[in-house]
Parts: C-alpha cells; structure tokens; sequence
C-alpha cells in the first residue's frame, strides 16, 4: 500500500468501506494528510479532478479529525462559508458529524469559528454546526466560558437574518443550556417576532428543556458534550454510513444508487392544511420513522 494506491480505492464507488487506505493514510498522516488537504481545498474552488479527488477530500477530512490535524480548522471554515460545498461533500454529514469534525480540528481562533456563526449568507445548518461547536468548547472549557455565554447571548440583537429559520432555533437550544432562567423571556421574544418557526420547534418544548437543564444541568452538559464528542477512528465512524451497508450494496448490485426515502406515515393519512409536526419538539424521534432525532431528520420541511 502507498499513497496512489490509497487514492484510488478512495475513488472506487462499491459500496465497501475503504477501511485498509484509511488505515493506511492515517498511519502515514505527514504524507496523506498534505494531499488530502489540497484536495479539499481544491474542492472548495469547485477546481477538483474526479471522483479520487472528491473522494479524497472527503475522506481526508474524517482522517484529519481523527488525526486532530489543526491545519484543517481555516481550510473548513472557507468550505463552510462556500456555498453548496459542504453541502455537497458530507450531505447528512452536515447535521450528523459538523460540529464533531470542527471540534477536532480546531486550531484555538475564535475569529475564524465565529466567522461562520456571524456570516449570514452561510447555510443555517452549516452555522448551527459551528454554534454547537462553540458551545461545546466553552463547556469542555477549552475556550472561556463566561466570555463565550457572554458572546453567545449577545447574538440575539445582531445575528441575521432576522426571519424564522434553524439558527435562532439552535441559538435557543444553547442558550437554555447556558442560562435557562435568561434564555426564555428571550426565546418567547423570539417567537414575538417569529424569528422562530413553530414547524421548527415549540415554545412549551423549549420551557421543557429549560426546566431539565436547570434540575440537572450536569447531566444536560454531558449529554450536549457526548452528543457533539469527536470520534477517534474515522474508518469505524464512517462504518456506520448507509453507503457502506449490504443493503446499499444490494441496491447498487440493481442499478439503484439513492437511498431509499424514508416512509412518512403522514403520506397515509388525508388530514386537513395544518402542521401535523407542531408538536414535535427538536430533540423528539422525527416522525418520517428514521429513527434519528427530529434536529437531525425532516426538521423545516413539510410532510
């Protein structure tokens, strides 16, 4: 095995986990880790060569947080305020692994991760990732964190847009964190002046919470914190992807390359035009019947 060599299985599409070049490229970082980061750079220009280089980058990133490569942190954030660009790399690696991979790479600039949650041409999601990661820092207190729940709370009179969407959802999610008591006089305002979306979240779920959170916050830190912990092995993280199951090989043996949708029960019911998700809370099982939490699922669509 050598690096070619690596790069090519990468780029082999059979629905097989590239466990034997992960392995290979994360023993072998000082020569891996270079290549894969110009690739992922070369990505964000939109200027790659195929899917070897697609692929490199993509899994260059998993071996970089597993590597805890902090030259990685300024190249992400770049991505991160690249429109469509992670997006297109990671797909439900967005909501899934975002704020894991930002963790591991972190080089210690608050100015870059604070670019991405103040930028308000970055995708919602994208900026939710990197607010959870902030939050995260603070709390296993590898940033300050006083200074940060100051800095944090302060987003509520300048952060844009100022419309309903996910990241004032994922403010309030952090902000009951930090400070219950002063988070929801704020949430309720937020909903005032429908900077969020009921289809997103309930008040009452957020009053919930906030009243968990303050009978417990030790337990709330440490499920936020394992919730967002970065993974050591990027080859038994990426294991546990659709794209490497026998029911994705299956498909592909057929000619079918999508993931199959997943069955909403709504599809079966004749029901007036209402939201029938207005009682989901974000942290509940999302209805479509995935079995992953609402936040991570079909949160802001419609049935």
């Amino acid at each position: 095995m050598n690096f070619e060599s690596a790069r090519r299985i990468f780029g082999t599409n059979d629905g097989h986990l590239p466990r034997v070049a992960l392995d290979w490229c994360a023993d072998n970082w000082n020569a891996a880790g270079p290549a894969a980061l110009a690739a992922f750079e070369a990505f964000t220009r939109d200027e790659e060569e195929g899917e070897e280089e697609t692929s490199l980058a993509l899994f260059g990133l998993y071996l970089a947080a597993q590597k805890r490569d902090t030259s990685w942190c300024a190249p992400l954030a770049r991505a991160a305020r690249t429109e469509g660009v992670l997006d297109e790399l990671l797909d439900d690696g967005v909501t899934e692994d975002l704020s894991k991979l930002i963790l591991a790479t972190f080089d210690g600039s608050l100015a870059t991760l604070r670019g991405v949650i103040d930028d308000p041409d970055a995708d919602e999601f994208i900026r939710g990732g990197y607010m959870d990661a902030h939050a995260a820092l603070a709390l296993n207190g590898r940033i300050d964190a006083d200074e940060a729940q100051a800095w944090h709370f302060d987003l509520f009179d300048r952060m844009k847009p100022r419309l309903g969407k996910f990241i004032w959802v994922a403010w309030a999610e952090i902000a009951i964190l930090f400070d219950p008591d002063r988070a929801l006089p704020l949430i309720s305002k937020a909903y005032a002046e429908n900077l969020i979306d009921e289809t997103y979240d309930r008040f009452r779920g957020f009053e919930e919470r906030a009243r968990d959170n303050k009978r417990s916050p030790a337990l709330a830190i440490a499920d936020f914190l394992e919730s967002n912990k970065p993974f050591d092995s990027a080859a038994e993280h990426l294991s546990h992807w659709y794209c490497f199951t026998q029911e994705y090989r299956d498909r592909l043996a057929k000619g079918e390359t999508d993931a199959p949708p997943h069955h909403n029960a709504y599809d079966d019911v004749d029901m007036p035009v209402t939201n029938p998700w207005r009682n989901v809370g974000r942290n509940d099982p999302c209805p479509c019947g995935s079995g992953k939490k609402f936040k991570k699922c079909c949160i802001g669509t419609a049935p």
